[in-house]
């Protein structure tokens, strides 16, 4: 009973910190920094995300108690808010929080670019760092 618990609470934890997806956006976030300050930023990000999930995870409930709210009604909100985000993502309504506007394009003209991924650029550099090792060696 106990390895299924924590078979369970490692998956669900797992899933909710998205180790594989991370990895990709670590690395083209730390370009041309030196691998040991790089793993030290690794260590520190594991730390405090470590940190909070276990305050979470051991202070949630008497929290959501303490303010009044019912875990069953918590998880009906969770349920709502990505029903209204399903829906939103299948009517296409351009509400200006996944497209620019023409006042943003107009504001943004002679600024610098300080995307993180720049497009496709980052991603397609980030898997070619991991594949050659680059990124990841020791």
């Amino acid at each position: 009973m106990l390895k299924h618990t924590a078979l369970f609470a490692f998956t669900t934890l797992f899933v909710v910190v998205d180790p594989i997806g991370l990895a990709p956006l670590f690395v083209t976030l730390t370009p041309g920094i030196p691998e040991s300050e790089r793993r030290v930023i690794a260590v520190r990000a594991v730390s405090i995300a470590a940190v909070v999930l276990l305050m979470f995870g051991f202070g949630g409930e008497p929290l959501l108690r303490a303010l009044g709210i019912a875990l069953p009604a918590f998880r009906i909100a969770g349920g709502v808010l990505l029903l209204l985000l399903a829906i939103d993502m299948v009517m296409v309504r351009h509400t200006g929080l996944r497209a620019t506007t023409a006042g943003e394009e107009k504001e943004s003209e002679g600024r610098a670019d300080i995307s993180v991924l720049e497009g496709s650029e980052g991603i397609l550099r980030s898997a070619r760092d991991a594949r050659s090792g680059g990124a990841f060696s020791r």
